[in-house]
């Protein structure tokens, strides 16, 4: 169940993606709005729910971490959780509602790191292993 909620919660939250398609097909304030409802009234809250539950499954050590690892995928998942922030932060409105008038970023984190989301994801995902 949890994997069917994480797949779905997934494919409403990447919605923002076809703003831009949706805006032609539909006029800008109905794809914008359209975006929005998939991702932020869907897609988050099915992926937090599915992402609960499968922390809730249990599952075995591959092999016992050491102290020194335990650090270090916590330092992965807090640099990760503080990039996404940062990035988010830096977006502002654009994260929450996406349009076709939006512009490219490219100064503070953005013009250091192209996709600062997805990194920040990476590192948590690699930190979570």
């Amino acid at each position: 169940m949890f994997l069917i909620l994480l797949l779905m919660g997934f494919a409403c939250t990447s919605a923002s993606t076809f703003t831009a398609f949706y805006s032609r097909r539909w006029g800008p304030r109905n794809g914008q709005l359209l975006s929005t409802i998939l991702r932020n009234v869907l897609g988050l809250p099915v992926w937090v729910v599915g992402l609960a539950l499968a922390f809730r499954e249990p599952a075995p050590y591959l092999f016992t971490p050491g102290a020194a690892i335990e650090v270090a995928a916590w330092l992965l998942i807090v640099i990760g959780c503080a990039l996404m922030t940062w990035a988010l932060l830096s977006l502002r409105r654009r994260a929450f509602m996406p349009s076709v008038q939006d512009t490219l970023i490219c100064n503070g984190l953005y013009g250091h790191i192209r996709h600062p989301i997805y990194s920040g994801l990476l590192l948590e995902f690699f930190g979570l292993i």
